[in-house]
């Protein structure tokens, strides 16, 4: 009786054993090879849709950008809080030089007051702003008696490795969002039915033209089968003994955003400015870098960037929900929420799928 790969329920499988049986079916093949096996035309197709596949079964969640532009925000947001601080407090020097540099500069600076307050791209053109100035010309006297040099050349040199830094993080958030429109029950439908052709394909000449190749990839694959449908069916491997199922992990996602009162049932995502709005989520701790609430909620416009909701406004933070202020300055219109927390350490970033309208 002629050798058969049998068939068993591949939907059935999770998408890393999925992934896993694939991986292991291509390395028989190229053991094999597609001519051996009369599947020229199939194997490459296969073996693509087998890496693509792989990819998507841990997707990125978290920008590695995010710990890099923190880092560089806050040598800039020292920097300008110094040379602002340090004009201030010369408008009362008792040296002459100083006081007239201070009253020269005083004016120009004060639209750059609390710059290192707004959101990134915006602190980026405010201090070029405030570079401009102080590199004018008829600034540099004063600029000299007040000692502002260095602390203007390292406050550039931030501001230019921060706009590098965004760059990088557009085109990371970007290829990140392109990976999750990818929907993984396509990418698993799409390898399952590549290989169940090459199989229909083998199959039929295992009967009519046997080989020794052929024969032994048959074996090799049918064994595979044998594991991986008890991995389907039971979700434990054949030597696993039998045990109380675990519970199925908890993805972590954001689930519910509105305004906490005064809302409009019919448009909870209608929000406005300075009301108290409610956050519920699920699937991970909410928490920062450092331990705080800070640069962890953020409202995303249209442009992707953030305005970082600071952390005194966030209140009644639970394991399921969290408020906070709205910001009361913003720009009417849509914006994302997105949450970048440490939980556990490891960095993880959460959207929540609709965007929100402020009013």
């Amino acid at each position: 009786m002629a050798l058969q790969i049998r068939a068993f329920a591949m939907s059935q499988m999770t998408i890393a054993s999925c992934s896993n049986f694939h991986r292991k079916i291509n390395k028989l093949i190229t053991v094999a090879t597609p001519a051996a096996l009369h599947i020229e035309t199939l194997a490459s197709p296969y073996a693509n849709a087998s890496t693509t596949l792989s990819s998507v079964v841990n997707r990125q969640r978290a920008l590695i950008t995010t710990a890099e532009l923190r880092k560089a925000d806050d040598v800039r947001d020292r920097a300008t809080g110094l040379i602002y601080n340090m004009v201030r407090i010369n408008l009362t020097s008792t040296v002459a030089a100083r006081q007239a540099a201070a009253q020269l500069l005083s004016p120009q600076l004060s639209p750059y007051r609390a710059i290192g307050t707004h959101e990134y791209s915006k602190q980026t053109d405010e201090v070029n702003g405030m570079l401009a100035v102080l590199d004018k010309e008829e600034n540099a006297e004063a600029v000299e008696a007040l000692h502002l040099s260095d602390e203007i050349e390292s406050l550039r040199s931030a501001n230019n490795v921060f706009d590098e830094l965004f760059e990088k993080r557009i085109a990371e958030y970007g290829e990140m969002s392109r990976q999750s429109d990818v929907k993984s029950e396509d990418l698993m439908e799409t390898a399952n039915t590549l290989y169940q052709q090459i199989v229909q394909v083998v199959n039929v000449f295992a009967i009519i033209q046997p080989t020794d190749e052929i024969n032994q990839f048959v074996k090799s694959v049918d064994d595979t089968v044998r594991t991986f449908a008890h991995i389907a069916e039971t979700g434990t491997g054949p030597s696993t003994p039998e045990s109380m199922p675990e519970p199925e992990p908890v993805t972590p996602e954001i689930t519910a955003v509105y305004q906490k009162e005064g809302g409009d049932p019919e448009n909870p995502h209608r929000i406005g400015r300075d009301e108290q709005t409610m956050v519920e989520y699920q699937g991970f701790t909410l928490k920062g870098a450092d331990g705080t609430l800070d640069h962890v909620v953020a409202l995303i416009n249209d442009q992707d960037y953030p305005e970082w909701i600071k952390p005194a406004t966030i209140t009644n933070v639970t394991e399921n929900s969290f408020e906070f202020t709205m910001v009361p300055d913003l720009t009417e219109g849509q914006y994302k929420v997105r949450i970048e927390t440490y939980d556990g350490g490891s960095p993880l970033v959460v959207e929540y799928p609709e965007p929100i309208t402020l009013w």
